[in-house]
């Protein structure tokens, strides 16, 4: 088994520095949500939009307001953990991410594909 994980030890830190960089894009930390540059959205808080809401946690988010005017440093925003409609925006941010890395992925080995034949 220790021959396994020996020849195998650059795919073993490939996967731990890949896994690091996911948990920073995505605010985790061993499942838990960090707080690292603080939220950029401003929810007003008004006792009437307060009695529109069921739960006082549950906030859906608005990307064309409340937002500051320049993006969020690294990552996700913090506050998508508390948002109704978490799932939602995650979900398309996932799908996007996925098809972006994979469309990337298929033009890199096409040109290196390109290169061998010449």
């Amino acid at each position: 088994m220790w021959n396994i994980l020996f020849a195998g030890r650059y795919v073993v830190l490939l996967m731990g520095c890949f896994s690091m960089y996911t948990g920073l894009m995505y605010n985790d930390l061993f499942s838990k949500s960090i707080n690292i540059f603080g939220s950029h959205w401003t929810i007003n808080r008004t006792e009437h939009n307060l009695n529109l809401v069921k739960n006082a946690k549950d906030v859906t988010l608005d990307p064309r307001g409340e937002y500051y005017n320049y993006p969020y440093p690294v990552g996700l925003d913090p506050i998508w953990q508390v948002a109704e409609n978490k799932i939602i925006f995650l979900n398309n941010l996932k799908m996007k991410t996925s098809i972006i890395l994979g469309v990337s992925h298929m033009l890199f080995g096409v040109c290196l594909s390109l290169w061998n034949h010449r």
